[in-house]
């Protein structure tokens, strides 16, 4: 490293003969740097967490380095070869993710400890005690002077991974929602890069948007009930993961419900992050199912079926027609209790009595609206092509109200 002249410091402002007591100590001190650097590094390790994880050869090259350069400023001139100054260690403990924090204390620990060195070979060379005094003034004048280039160059340089890290944050977001990851480690990758837990479970989610965010605070809503998360917002969508961990679904959809203003589509859940693709794929044809113009959260139900149907809405708005076309043409009081018994007696498996229960009516109530059923529609619901048919259909109208 070529030498460079160091900053100008309150050194100058001293009387002169305080200026070459100072100047005289270096050479006394520059004896003992090996110790100084000892003392000196099993402080920042024993005192500053960040610094505990600090390779030791860096930190030890680093301390001297300072020293270094500290006792060239204070000696004047230019610093030696491998000196280390305030901006490059700013930078450097900025890339290593230490607290800035703990960057300045280990300033004040190491202006500290060159102090009672200096002190220490000044008053063994006979320097007045009053002269001591205004060497603690320039000393800490320098502490002062190197924290606030350190400052300086640590935020420069976190901004600066700030804007990297977001950039290699969204193109992995946007190779994992396309599907683009496709290895084991690549998934790994992506998932420690995200702060997702490669295996679990999980859901995607897409939002319409029209360039404002369709889920304001949405991950800061979602991180203080303990789900974490990770988003990609572009000009038309807002598509995002969530790790469920040990929550339900439903705290998502709770979540959701309250700050979405859009259409949002849920995907059922997944338990591997190679299946997120997959994912944003299903959530957004729920999505796409929600008319335009109008907003709410709709999720995919946990089984083919629907993801079948779910993949082909023109398909699905056909089946809803030909299957159940009849039953949806009756007026709106008649249609209702047909329509919600007949998804009772579904989720009942075919039977009257939980059917009943669930409807809070009697089983031959459920009775007739069956018979009604199958006589509106013209199938029998013992034939399992029939079922099948209006079991289909009925799912489609879920997705794909009509």
């Amino acid at each position: 490293m070529p030498s460079r002249k160091v900053l100008d410091g309150p050194s100058a402002g001293l009387p002169g003969r305080a200026d070459e007591e100072l100047r005289s100590v270096v050479p006394i001190v520059r004896t003992h740097l090996l110790d100084l650097v000892n003392r000196t590094e099993a402080r920042l390790v024993g005192e500053l967490p960040g610094y505990r994880d600090l390779p030791q050869l860096d930190l030890r090259a680093s301390i001297k380095g300072q020293f270094e350069y500290l006792l060239a400023s204070i000696a004047g001139g230019d610093t030696p070869a491998g000196s280390i100054g305030p901006s490059e260690t700013g930078r450097a403990r900025a890339e290593q993710g230490v607290a800035l924090h703990a960057v300045l204390e280990a300033y004040r620990i190491t202006v500290a400890e060159l102090w009672q060195d200096v002190q220490a070979a000044a008053l063994g060379q006979g320097t007045e005690p009053v002269l001591v005094v205004g060497l603690a003034g320039e000393m800490f004048g320098r502490l002062e002077e190197v924290s606030r280039i350190a400052i300086l160059a640590y935020q420069e340089r976190s901004a600066e991974l700030l804007v990297e890290r977001e950039a290699e944050r969204a193109a992995t977001l946007e190779a994992l929602f396309k599907g683009y990851l496709t290895g084991r480690d690549e998934i790994w990758r992506a998932a420690a890069r995200l702060d997702l837990p490669f295996e679990g479970r999980f859901v995607a989610i897409v939002a319409a948007s029209s360039g404002a965010d369709p889920l304001p605070d949405v991950y800061a809503r979602l991180r203080r009930r303990g789900l974490g998360s990770a988003w990609r917002l572009t000009p038309d969508l807002k598509v995002g993961v969530v790790s469920l961990r040990e929550h339900e679904v439903t705290a998502v959809l709770g979540v959701l419900a309250r700050v979405a203003h859009t259409r949002v589509g849920v995907s059922a859940v997944f338990t591997s992050l190679a299946e997120t693709s997959h994912g944003v794929y299903l959530a957004r044809l729920v999505m796409t199912a929600i008319p335009a113009g109008e907003s709410g959260v709709r999720q995919l139900e946990d089984n083919p079926l629907a993801a079948l149907i779910a993949a082909s809405p023109d398909t699905a708005r056909m089946l809803i027609q030909t299957v159940l076309g009849p039953l949806l043409a009756l007026p709106e009081r008649a249609q209702e209790p047909l329509l919600e018994t007949l998804e009772h007696w579904l989720v009942a498996k075919g039977s009257v009595g939980d059917a009943a229960q669930a409807l809070f009516c009697h089983p031959n109530t459920v009775r007739y609206r069956m018979n009604r059923i199958e006589e509106v529609l013209g199938r029998q619901l013992s034939n399992p092509c029939d079922l099948a048919e209006v079991t289909s259909a009925m799912q489609a109208l879920k997705l794909f109200p009509a």
